[in-house]
């Protein structure tokens, strides 16, 4: 077994003395598994340490350059859907004045027009509702 505590003045302070008492105990007991110093294994610890604290440095990083792509993409989602509000009424300045040329101002063929329209679009809606695919949660 490892030596917790070592009386010989040549090794200074030992590490199991600078620690948690149970952690001490559990990583002499791991180095006891292995075969190995208590010195030997808490070395071989630290390196892993080093290598996952290295890890999560680059995970940071990636975190860190994923979230400037996410603002990028959501700044271009806001700018296409402020485009496609400006579409939709210029769309409807135009049909409203196209419905009004086509009926020449009288009154009676642009009511018949705006209902002709309405009842394509409700036609289109329902077709439109009816292929979309049902999500499931």
């Amino acid at each position: 077994m490892a030596k917790l505590a070592p009386k010989d003045p040549q090794y200074g302070i030992p590490v199991s003395s600078r620690i948690n008492k149970d952690l001490a105990f559990r990583l002499n007991a791991e180095a006891e598994e292995e075969g190995i110093s208590l010195s030997r294994y808490i070395a071989r610890y630290i390196e892993r340490v080093e290598d996952y604290e290295k890890y999560m440095v680059e995970q940071a990083d990636k975190r860190d350059r994923e979230k400037v792509e996410v603002a990028a993409k959501e700044k271009r989602v806001k700018e296409l859907e402020s485009h496609l509000l400006k579409r939709s009424e210029i769309l409807k300045k135009v049909l409203n004045r196209f419905m009004f040329e086509i009926s020449d101002g009288k009154k009676e063929q642009k009511i018949k027009c705006i209902k002709t329209y309405n009842a394509i679009m409700k036609d289109e809606e329902q077709k439109y509702d009816e292929a979309k695919p049902i999500k499931t949660p």
